[in-house]
């Protein structure tokens, strides 16, 4: 499973860094370069879904923010990031299925 999301990102002229960000999520991330900084907003993405994922509350917080998860698609637009959700969400279900088996 994928999930695509809107990546924004600008060029700051005082740092010559570059800003990327995240705005369904509203993370924020930054690089050398416009790749750099898209890199580094896919591993905050991931990050944040991870920490989600182990309190078990990512596909809530997915939900609620409106996004959809896919599972494949052809092409993925400049302006879009892809955060791979397969591990994550997999533990999340396997760990609620474990809640309601000891509850």
């Amino acid at each position: 499973m994928i999930l695509k999301m809107l990546t924004q990102i600008r060029k700051d002229s005082e740092t010559d860094c570059f800003a990327a960000r995240c705005p369904e999520l509203d993370i924020y991330s930054a690089g050398r370069t416009a790749d750099d900084a898209k890199d580094a907003l896919r591993d905050a993405v991931l990050g944040f879904m991870t920490i989600c994922a182990e309190r078990g509350i990512l596909l809530q917080e997915l939900r609620k923010r409106g996004l959809v998860v896919i599972q494949s698609f052809d092409e993925l637009p400049d302006d879009q990031i892809e955060v791979p959700l397969s591990l994550i969400i997999m533990g999340e279900e396997a760990r609620a299925r474990n809640q309601a088996s000891t509850a």
